[in-house]
C-alpha cells in the first residue's frame, strides 16, 4: 500500500510540475518571455490550477454519465437498449453545456472581472429555458423517442450558447467553453479506453493530442484571467521608480502591470492588453509599489 501511494503522489508531482512547466512557458511566450525558472512557486501553482479546473468538468461529467455515485432515474442513466448508446452519449454532450455553465459561475471568484450571471433579460431566458428543459426531458424521453429528446436538447444547447455569448463576455464565454472542452475531453478517453483502441498506440496518441490541447488552450486563454492571489497570471497593477531611464519609461517613475518576476529582474507591461513585455533588472528598480489587483471590466 505504501508503494502504490508513492507512486500516486510522485505521479501527481509529475504531472503538476509538468503542466505548470508548459503553461507557463506558453503563457511567458506570448509576451516575448523566453526563460522560465524550472523551480519557481508559480510553476506548481500553475499546474495544479490546471489540475483542478481541468480535474472538475471531469468529475461533473463522469457524475453526468453515472459513472460513480448513485444511480439516479435519468434516461441517460437507467438501461437502455445499446442501439441507443449514441443518442445517450449525444445527450451527454449537449446537456454538458449547461452544467459548464454553472462550473464557470461557480469559480467566478478566480477570475479577473465582475461577471457572475448573464445581463437582463439574459437571466431571465437563463432561468425559463431551463424549467423548458426540464419539462421536455420529463414529457419527451429518451428511452421512448430517442431521435425527438435529442433534437430537443440540442436546440436549448443552442439557446444556452446564444445566452452566454449575447448576454455575457467574450471572456466569460471562453471560460464556459474551457469547462465544456475539458468534460468533452474525459468522455472521449473513457469511450476510447473501453474501445479497442485501447490496445494500440493509436490510444495514447489521440489521448496525448487531446490533453495537450487542453494546455495549450488553459495557458492560452484561461491562466492570464486567474487572479494573482490564486496563483493565477493576471498582470498586477504597479508604480516603480528607476534608477536611470529604461525601455519602458524614459522618466524614472512609472506605472505598468507587471506580468512577473525572477532573480534577474521583472517583466512589465504598460497596459492589460499588451503583449509586448519590458525585462527590466534588479539593478535599475529603486522602488515598487504593489497596488494588489486592479482590472478592467471585460467587454
Amino acid at each position: 500500500m505504501f508503494g502504490l501511494t508513492v507512486k500516486h503522489a510522485a505521479f501527481m508531482f509529475a504531472l503538476i510540475y509538468g503542466a505548470g512547466f508548459l503553461v507557463l512557458s506558453i503563457h511567458h511566450g506570448q509576451f516575448g518571455i523566453d526563460t522560465t525558472e524550472p523551480l519557481k512557486p508559480k510553476v506548481f501553482s500553475a499546474g495544479l490550477l490546471f489540475v483542478v479546473l481541468a480535474g472538475v468538468p471531469c468529475i461533473a461529467m463522469a457524475r453526468l454519465a453515472a459513472l460513480f455515485g448513485p444511480r439516479m432515474r435519468m434516461p441517460t442513466v437507467t438501461v437502455v437498449d445499446s442501439r441507443l448508446m449514441g443518442y445517450i452519449r449525444l445527450s451527454w454532450v449537449l446537456d454538458f453545456w449547461w452544467i459548464a455553465l454553472w462550473l464557470r459561475i461557480g469559480a467566478a471568484l478566480l477570475f479577473t472581472g465582475t461577471e457572475f450571471l448573464p445581463r437582463y433579460p439574459g437571466w431571465l431566458f437563463y432561468i425559463l429555458a431551463t424549467v423548458l428543459s426540464a419539462v421536455a426531458s420529463h414529457i419527451w424521453k429518451l428511452n421512448r423517442r430517442p431521435l425527438l429528446s435529442t433534437f430537443i436538447n440540442f436546440g436549448f444547447a443552442v439557446i444556452g450558447i446564444v445566452i452566454v455569448s449575447r448576454y455575457m463576455s467574450r471572456l466569460f464565454l471562453v471560460q464556459v467553453i474551457w469547462f465544456y472542452l475539458a468534460g468533452l475531453v474525459f468522455l472521449w478517453i473513457h469511450y476510447l479506453w473501453n474501445s479497442p483502441l485501447s490496445e494500440t498506440y493509436d490510444w495514447e496518441r489521440r489521448n496525448g493530442f487531446a490533453i495537450l490541447g487542453l494546455v495549450l488552450f488553459f495557458a492560452l486563454f484561461l491562466y492570464g484571467n486567474i487572479r494573482s492571489v490564486y496563483g493565477g497570471g493576471a498582470p498586477i497593477r504597479i508604480d516603480i521608480v528607476f534608477n536611470r531611464p529604461t525601455s519602458f519609461s524614459a522618466s524614472t517613475a512609472a506605472t505598468g502591470f507587471l506580468v512577473d518576476q525572477d532573480s534577474h529582474g521583472y517583466y512589465i507591461i504598460h497596459r492589460q492588453e499588451e503583449k509586448e513585455a519590458h525585462f527590466i533588472s534588479r539593478e535599475a528598480v529603486a522602488e515598487i509599489v504593489f497596488h494588489g489587483e486592479t482590472y478592467e471590466n471585460p467587454h
